[in-house]
Formats: structure tokens, C-alpha cells, sequence
């Protein structure tokens, strides 16, 4: 590969080889989102407690209706930097 566009769309880019053939590629919106915006999802994640372990007073029913938030707010938090990822390729 000697060549790389990304689309506008945030989600597509094409690649040039040697070999003369054009690839176009589509990558799910987590793969930006892991790569740019890693360290601030990490951060998050950890000043939340719902990421806790399971906690000796916590019923079992309790522990998995967290464990369900926190998957919520898992993928909130994707959709958010997700939203600044595309802002960003509007500037």
C-alpha cells in the first residue's frame, strides 16, 4: 500500500497498492473511535462506578441490572466521541 483516502463519511477509505488496484475499505465506527479516542473512553470508563467489581452487599440481581447501565453508558460514550469524529472531518 503506497496511497490512503478517507472518505467524508468517516467510515470508508481507499487504498492504492503497487500492484496498480484500488481497494475500498469500510470499518466499523468503533475502529476510529478505539484508535483517536482511546485514553479519554478509558478515563471515563474508570471514574464511572458502574464499571465496579461486584460488591459484597450488591444482590446478584443488582450486580447484573449495572452491568447492564454500564454497557449503556459504554455505548453512549462511543456515540459521543463517534459524533466528534465526525466533527472533526468537517473542519
Amino acid at each position: 500500500v503506497n496511497a490512503l483516502a478517507m472518505a467524508p463519511d468517516g467510515e470508508t477509505f481507499a487504498s492504492a497498492s503497487d500492484d496498480e488496484t484500488v481497494k475500498i475499505w469500510k470499518l466499523a465506527p468503533q475502529v476510529f473511535v478505539e484508535n483517536l479516542y482511546f485514553d479519554q473512553i478509558e478515563n471515563e470508563i474508570a471514574e464511572s462506578p458502574l464499571f465496579l467489581p461486584k460488591q459484597k452487599e450488591e444482590s446478584r440481581t443488582d450486580y447484573k441490572e449495572r452491568e447492564m447501565k454500564a454497557e449503556k453508558f459504554r455505548e453512549e460514550l462511543y456515540e459521543k466521541y463517534y459524533k466528534l469524529y465526525m466533527e472533526s472531518l468537517q473542519d
